[in-house]
């Protein structure tokens, strides 16, 4: 991720492309993860402003404020202008890869764009859900019903997340269809062990465990967890 951040950073520099420095930061988050010890681990690419430790970040449906940046020679820094690529620690959720980012002032303000987004999120994923189970009942309809694969899937990376979906509904045969109810990024958690108990699924953790009461839940409710790495 760095090593793309750093490529972006100087098509900038060869164009001599110029952004303002004395605005509020805004950019691109170039890829995030969930680093067991720090919390969620974002690169973030400045494309105009100043990003500064201890500003208050929203990018996409994360927010939060900065507690620590670092270049990337892993050096800590409290400031990147335009076209530097840096990591920074902070955020409360793991941001999508090219989800822009810009600096708020207020808190409140922020927290209430994101609930926004997370709400017509949701309301757009249910309505994707009702409209693939519609055309699911006609398609079956006249045909001999198909046995389905129910799965959850938790990843520590958020850019490998759509690799594997994708990799596992190419494991579907004639037979045996794949159904993906659930994907995201982070530790299995009861949500998704409650949500394998109402849909029959199976979960599978890539580089992620399910946490202690997540695991006690699926051992008594006998839901079945596969880990890989």
């Amino acid at each position: 991720d760095f090593c793309l951040s750093r490529g972006l950073g100087d098509v900038y520099k060869r164009q001599e492309l110029k952004a303002p420095v004395d605005v509020p930061a805004r950019g691109v988050i170039v890829e995030a993860r969930v680093d067991k010890g720090r919390g969620v681990v974002a690169t973030a690419l400045v494309q105009q402003g100043t990003l500064r430790k201890g500003d208050f970040m929203l990018a996409g449906e994360s927010v939060g404020k900065i507690r620590a940046m670092t270049n990337e020679m892993q050096k800590p820094i409290i400031e990147a202008g335009p076209s530097i690529p840096v990591e920074i620690l902070g955020l409360d959720e793991v941001p999508n890869a090219g989800d822009e980012f810009f600096v708020v002032a207020d808190e409140r303000k922020a927290k209430e764009i994101v609930d926004l987004r997370v709400t017509k999120s949701r309301h757009e994923r249910m309505s994707r859900q009702q409209a693939a189970k519609m055309e699911n009942m006609f398609s079956d309809m006249g045909s001999a019903q198909v046995n389905k694969l129910n799965l959850i899937v938790k990843t520590d990376v958020r850019g490998s997340l759509e690799a594997i979906n994708s990799a596992l509904h190419d494991f579907a045969t004639d037979e045996v269809a794949v159904d993906i109810v659930a994907s995201g990024v982070g530790g299995i958690t009861e949500s998704d062990i409650n949500l394998a108990l109402t849909t029959g699924a199976i979960v599978l953790g890539f580089n992620v465990r399910a946490g202690g009461s997540a695991k006690g839940l699926a051992e008594k409710e006998n839901i079945e967890i596969r880990y890989y790495s």
